[in-house]
């Protein structure tokens, strides 16, 4: 799997990015449902805490160099569904 730091670029949209991301997780293909968001965090190597944030859902945190990893920060005052 591509580094996600290689998929970002400057003043790309989360959209956008969550759009590359998932093209490149699933290999192009179309994914099948439903989508375990937290299994492909840690499959990427990503690090994820749930946060208190005022007026965000989250944050991504993108790392300085191949030696830093990424950070996701998910707003615990959210709903989040997860169907097994």
């Amino acid at each position: 799997m591509r580094n996600v730091i290689k998929l970002y670029h400057r003043g790309m949209s989360a959209e956008a990015l969550a759009q590359a991301v998932i093209a490149e997780y699933f290999d192009g293909k179309e994914p099948s449902f439903p989508i375990d968001p937290f299994k492909m965090i840690r499959d990427l190597g990503i690090v994820y805490q749930f946060m208190e944030f005022k007026d965000l859902e989250g944050i991504y945190i993108l790392p300085d160099d191949e030696d830093d990893i990424p950070v996701i920060g998910i707003n615990f005052g959210l709903e989040i569904f997860y169907h097994s």
